[in-house]
């Protein structure tokens, strides 16, 4: 199985980014042979995309923290209120 950032969109568009490369690398001509990418030309379109990556996490990050605070002012205004004594 993939780590979480080689999604399955993420490695569409490091596909797309290979073509794009080839094909301003050959010019477009028809009849031009099909080069594979480089390890480089590999490595620059992943680091390209780890500030998108990074992004994503940190929202999600966020949005987790976010409910976290809320459950957490929920849990005491109920432990105040007496609703969470045990019987």
């Amino acid at each position: 199985m993939l780590p979480a950032p080689f999604t399955p969109e993420f490695l569409s568009r490091l596909e797309c980014l290979k073509l794009r490369t080839r094909k301003e690398v050959l010019g477009g001509r028809p009849g031009s042979p099909s080069l594979p990418p480089s390890r480089a030309e590999t490595r620059v379109a992943i680091l390209n995309e780890l500030p998108a990556v990074a992004g994503r996490a940190r929202k999600v990050l966020e949005e987790q923290l976010d409910t976290i605070n809320k459950l957490s002012a929920a849990l005491l205004c109920r432990a105040f209120r007496g609703e969470l004594l045990i019987d």
